[in-house]
């Protein structure tokens, strides 16, 4: 199982500050909590950093560059520390994107001058200000319009970024070296089977401009340099800054065009910040068939007390990935008393702030270079019999999935249960599995059992069942104790 860090938002409230130890020791002592908890949440395997690296330098400071700077040395402290803490000080474990307070606003300003002839100003209209790749901006404060006069000196307005992260990768051993022309940072992990796409969804983004966007032709070359690479990887994981939900009146916010792009490129999950708060959501892509892409936003490690919204304290989540990559669990952890990090206690966070996650079969993504045709069709099968399951054709579903390998292939297994339990075919299942690899899986074999041959038996499955933890314990003595009762009044 591959356990992501996944963090954002590390800018810090000049009102409401927090100091790297603070913020290190937190991390540690959840670390201690939520490794031994029951069931327990993986230590993590790498790190995802989804943007806002340092709050900025406010627009109009004249030492904007100092300011920049130190705030970047104190980043770099805090993510080393992190790293020598979780991965052992390899800085290839930790990926990481810019985010919209990483864009200097008084680089940017000082590329434009003001439109200040009003024949201009008159050949002007909203759609001027407002289409990809404008060069005009609008500034409400000063009732003025503004036109980019110097792009490369535009461009500069990210440029500090960049420099902290060549130095921050400096020693780093990388499987593709960082290139800031290119707008996009890729990591292996997982011993090569998961790589990771950092993207910078600050285009056109800056002092007078809120929007994020992701250029369409930088996911375009992520995926043409990953198809040469010609590596066949279980799951490809996009990372950006901008959430891509906002309230109707706000431009805070990336469009759901780059996330159809990256869904129709293969990537299977999504993750950013930007929101300063937890959140997990399906975005469905229809090319040409209906596929499901992942998203999932991590609140502000860092973010003071003003910059938080209503009722939302600093947060950040660990996200396990199934080996077999079909599935996953995204556990929010988030600030209770102090700096103390507990699991979030939320309703749309489930139990024990845990939010279930499920992606597609790497053929209903996009069909790696040399993948087994074997396994192709099977998980064409199985993406076949999940719409079945899902419209409540459950014997068409079973008989789908009669040809099936149940003990390899995860999410087929998860559906044959789903399908047998909704359908009460107790007899096939039966004839198909003979043990439960899990304790969910147990309730309904036992079911089975005791619906077809008797309560003996399914007692006699239950305490046959292995189980891997206390909660595993729990749960089987629970089940047995219930068959024992009902075998006891008769039912």
């Amino acid at each position: 199982m591959l356990s992501i860090l996944h963090i954002s938002d590390l800018h810090r409230s000049s009102s409401d500050p927090v100091e790297n130890d603070e913020v290190v020791s937190s991390l540690l002592a959840d670390l201690d909590r939520y490794s031994v908890q029951s069931p327990p949440v993986k230590c993590p395997d790498i790190i995802i950093v989804s943007g806002d690296i340092i709050q900025g330098a406010p627009y109009g400071k004249t030492n904007f560059r100092d300011i920049q700077d130190e705030q970047y040395h104190q980043a770099e402290l805090l993510l080393a520390e992190i790293c020598n803490r979780f991965v052992d000080g390899d800085r290839s474990r930790l990926a990481l994107c810019a985010g919209n307070h990483d864009v200097c606003w008084n680089t940017a300003f000082s590329a434009m001058e003001k439109v200040s002839e009003q024949s201009d100003l008159d050949k002007l209209t909203y759609s001027d200000f407002y289409k990809p790749d404008s060069i005009y901006r609008w500034s409400w404060k000063d009732k003025q319009a503004y036109k980019i006069v110097d792009r490369e000196r535009y461009n500069d307005r990210i440029s500090r970024y960049w420099d902290f992260v060549e130095k921050f990768y400096g020693s780093a051993n990388l499987e593709f070296p960082i290139d800031r022309t290119s707008g996009y940072s890729l990591f292996e992990v997982d011993n090569g089977k998961v790589v990771v796409a950092c993207f910078n969804s600050t285009k056109g983004n800056d002092c007078f401009a809120f929007h994020g966007d992701i250029s369409s032709r930088e996911i375009a070359n992520c995926s043409m340099k990953l198809r040469d690479a010609d590596k066949k990887y279980a799951l490809k994981i996009g990372v950006w800054h901008h959430g891509c939900e906002a309230h109707p009146p706000s431009q805070d916010y990336i469009s759901t065009n780059p996330l159809s792009d990256l869904a129709n490129h293969g990537f299977g999950l999504g993750l950013h910040g930007h929101q300063h708060s937890a959140a997990h959501n399906v975005q469905y892509v229809h090319i040409p068939e209906q596929r499901r892409f992942p998203i999932v936003s991590a609140g502000s490690l860092c973010a003071g007390a003003k910059e938080l919204p209503v009722g939302r304290n600093r947060q950040y989540n660990i996200i396990e990935i199934s080996d077999d990559y079909l599935s996953g669990q995204v556990h929010v952890r988030e600030r209770t008393q102090g700096n103390i990090f507990t699991a979030a206690v939320r309703p749309e966070f489930g139990i024990n702030g845990a939010i279930d996650l499920e992606f597609d079969p790497p053929d209903m993504r996009v069909l790696q270079a040399g993948s087994n045709l074997a396994t192709v069709s099977e998980n064409h099968d199985v993406a076949k019999a999940e719409g079945m399951v899902r419209s409540g054709d459950y014997h068409a579903a079973l008989e789908i999935l009669d040809s099936c390998d149940l003990e390899s292939n995860h999410f087929a297994r998860k559906l044959f249960f789903e399908a047998v339990q909704e359908s009460e075919s107790w007899i096939i299942l039966l004839s198909r599995v003979s043990n439960a690899h899990s304790v969910s899986e147990l309730v309904i074999i036992c079911e089975a059992l005791a619906e077809t041959k008797s309560a003996d038996a399914a007692i006699q499955a239950a305490k046959n069942f292995v189980s891997t933890s206390e909660y595993d314990d729990k749960m089987r003595q629970e089940i047995i104790d219930g068959l024992v009762i009902k075998k006891m009044i008769g039912k």
